[in-house]
């Protein structure tokens, strides 16, 4: 690459600010810079394996189609996912309801909420899991997610047996709720009927 001295600037210093252009990784050390404002990895054209830099996106396009001013934090929690970073639209996650349970005393209920509105819905095990691995299928740094065991058989309310309590069907789901509600603020409003399914 030949860039005449007088049509760049050397051994300027990136902290953070800018990113590789080809992989959308965080770039800090050194660049120069050309007269037509773009910018390259090294001290100068003679530093080896010199690569294209740009300056860190500002916006985002949220699932819901608005814009996200990104910055350097919104940057860093995306930075390690290069295909979660170029998708400019994802698909919101797909709203579920349990059917078909089969004969079984309990199953695993999933649940997402959008950092951003706060909305909570029940998902699937398919989505849950795209999200917990962080696939770009959706926008995994939007949401929050969370399991419970939702037990669906045995007594409705607790058993006095002595002066032992065996907690009931809606004891049993009231605490995972609870417990849940530690990864996902706002459950325990969403999710009120705790005898749902029982049999």
């Amino acid at each position: 690459m030949f860039v005449p001295k007088h049509k760049r600037k050397d051994n300027l210093t990136s902290v953070g600010d800018l990113v590789d252009k080809s992989t959308g990784q965080v770039y800090s050390g050194t660049y120069f810079e050309t007269s037509k404002g773009k910018k390259f990895s090294g001290t100068s054209p003679y530093s080896s394996n010199v690569k294209e830099l740009e300056n860190i996106p500002q916006d985002y396009e949220t699932p819901e189609g608005g814009t996200l001013r990104a910055g350097k934090n919104t940057y860093d929690v995306l930075r390690n996912d290069k295909a979660a970073f170029d998708l400019k639209y994802t698909a919101t996650v797909p709203v579920y309801f349990p059917a078909n349970i089969g004969e079984t005393d309990s199953f695993k209920r999933y649940f997402a909420r959008d950092k951003k509105t706060g909305k909570i819905v029940e998902i699937n095990t398919g989505t849950y899991k795209s999200l917990k691995i962080k696939e770009a299928k959706y926008y995994h740094p939007g949401y929050d997610i969370a399991e419970i065991v939702w037990t669906i058989t045995g007594s409705v309310g607790d058993i006095q047996n002595g002066s032992y309590i065996i907690p009931g069907v809606e004891s049993k789901n009231r605490a995972a709720v609870l417990k849940a509600e530690e990864l996902l603020p706002g459950l325990s409003s969403y999710l009120t009927n705790y005898t749902q399914f029982a049999r």
